[in-house]
């Protein structure tokens, strides 16, 4: 360590796979998998057909407050890829956008946003700017939970 060295830390991060192999691996996915509010990672390896999946689970646990959305689109798509939702707790305010997908041979990524808001017992403010350019002020959102927002509801639906 310090010199060029790296220590392997998969039995401490708990992501020591059950038949240890070489992989290539070409993009990967940070997502709820355990939809308990820590991100798990998902990889994909750049040689097979899909054939080499990884999903590493997160173990360590979150003591941090989260917020995850998935948007739901009403007008131009129901996917609401091109979303800009902007999340303010506190000092913290974070940006996410909606993607349709991207990187190397085109992965389809995660529709649900994550926000990571450390110590933060509320959320002061989710507003969403829809495809269409529509902004929206979202009410209902509050820490450790996820939600569904529905374009021209203006309300977050625990899910």
């Amino acid at each position: 360590l310090g010199e060029g060295v790296l220590d392997d830390a998969e039995l401490h991060a708990g992501v020591v796979q059950a038949a240890p192999q070489v992989a290539h691996f070409c993009d990967g996915e940070a997502l709820h998998a355990g939809e308990d509010g820590d991100l798990d990672l998902l990889v994909g390896d750049r040689d097979g057909a899909g054939k080499d999946v990884h999903l590493f689970t997160n173990r360590v646990g979150n003591e941090n407050a989260w917020l995850a959305l998935d948007l739901v689109g009403a007008t131009i798509n129901r996917d609401a890829v091109c979303a800009r939702v902007t999340v303010t707790a506190g000092d913290l305010t974070m940006i996410r956008d909606v993607s349709g997908g991207g990187g190397f041979a085109n992965p389809q990524a995660s529709h649900v946003l994550h926000f990571g808001l450390g110590q933060a017992t509320t959320i002061d403010e989710v507003s969403v700017r829809w495809a269409a350019g529509k902004e929206e002020k979202i009410l209902g959102a509050t820490p450790r939970a996820r939600f569904r927002i529905v374009e021209g509801s203006g309300l977050a639906d625990p899910i």
